[in-house]
């Protein structure tokens, strides 16, 4: 399947007429990722500096995920860094970005440097940091993150049930589930 977006996407830059947009790019840089192909993710990359679409935060995204698949870290952090706008989903592939090659102090400078420019953490951003800080063995810093977390949200729920799940038996860990199921119908219901 990635390899037959990448086919039409060929074929649709052989029309003159027909122009790739902010719908196309992301699916083709989703190909390139998937396949791991960096060097046509280069390629992509280029275009999108000639078209203009290098400034769409979903397309600058994409482009990032290409280049953290496919070992290209520093062209990540890069296009990351040169980006006019970000939203919390471009922050959490940086902060991934780092957390994925064992920056994990670097992952939780850019978690830090996201909520100082007014950004607020979601579940990703909060496991990642969380994680972070356990690969540091920092659990005063994890401690702190997860007190963060508003205690009614689906997050701190996730994240109690990882912890639980982690040095507890698998009952306990059920329980927590079953809590949260019950939780959620009567919040819904």
């Amino acid at each position: 399947m990635f390899n037959e977006a990448i086919e039409l996407f060929e074929d649709l830059l052989r029309f003159p007429d027909l122009k790739p947009d902010s719908y196309t790019y992301p699916s083709v840089l989703k190909a390139c990722g998937g396949l791991r192909r960096v060097e046509y993710g280069i390629k992509v990359h280029v275009n999108l500096i000639k078209s203009g679409y290098l400034s769409d935060v979903v397309v600058a995204s994409s482009l990032i995920s290409v280049y953290a698949k496919s070992g290209g870290f520093g062209l990540a952090v890069k296009v990351f860094d040169e980006m006019p706008e970000k939203d919390v989903a471009s922050w959490n592939n940086v902060i991934s970005c780092y957390y994925q090659s064992g920056q994990y102090e670097k992952a939780l400078g850019y978690f830090e440097r996201m909520k100082k420019l007014g950004f607020r953490p979601d579940s990703v951003s909060f496991t990642t940091a969380i994680s972070s800080c356990a690969r540091l063995l920092d659990m005063e810093r994890g401690k702190r993150i997860h007190e963060e977390v508003s205690p009614d949200s689906v997050q701190m729920w996730s994240i109690s049930i990882i912890k639980k799940s982690c040095r507890s038996s698998i009952s306990h860990t059920l329980s927590l589930l079953h809590l949260l199921r019950n939780k959620n119908q009567s919040n819904h219901g």
